[in-house]
């Protein structure tokens, strides 16, 4: 508990930083080195700078802790996504991976095309795949359907793997061997 001191008189108590209660809740007086004045929380984040975890303060992006709450930014329970499940979710999300993009052509034809960015290819697999089955009417379709339901799969999976070596290349700061 902190000591109070007092001078007898009919002024507040201060604590051991100096500053009342009353200063507390307006925001005044000794209040700005915990970042507890109207300013350190309202402004905009700027490009190199981030909020703190704990208090909301916005602080220079490489700080490694928190110049007003003295809280680190770096490891602990509040982990950057970096060390996450939400990596794990971005990193299946944005395309790349050749295991999603195939059971996604496996379950819909094209589906893993629309994964690796290509519109264009994934609805010409996509349409094909439907004409293929309307195929079936007159027998065709029954070879046409698995040729262009293996071709899908195949091709996700080829276009997300190469998607990945070149951005695995490009974060490493690798020059690029070109397409296959």
């Amino acid at each position: 508990m902190p000591s109070h001191e007092t001078d007898g008189g009919n002024e507040p108590e201060r604590t051991d930083d100096g500053v009342n209660d009353a200063e507390r809740v307006r925001g005044g007086a000794g209040d700005e080195h915990r970042g507890g004045g109207v300013e350190s929380g309202s402004r905009e984040r700027g490009p190199d700078e981030a909020f703190c975890r704990e208090c909301g303060t916005v602080i220079d992006a490489d700080a490694r802790y928190c110049p007003d709450c003295g809280a680190s930014q770096t490891g602990g329970p509040r982990a950057s996504p970096g060390s996450t499940i939400d990596r794990l979710v971005e990193d299946l999300l944005e395309g790349g991976n050749p295991f999603v993009a195939a059971v996604f052509s496996a379950l819909v034809p094209g589906l893993g095309q629309l994964y690796n960015r290509e519109l264009e290819k994934g609805l010409v697999v996509f349409v094909a795949s439907v004409l293929a089955v309307f195929s079936t009417a007159i027998l065709i379709g029954f070879l046409l359907y698995p040729a262009v339901w293996l071709f899908a799969i195949y091709d996700a999976y080829t276009v997300a793997d190469r998607q990945s070596e070149e951005r695995d290349e490009a974060e490493r700061g690798e020059p690029s061997h070109g397409t296959r």
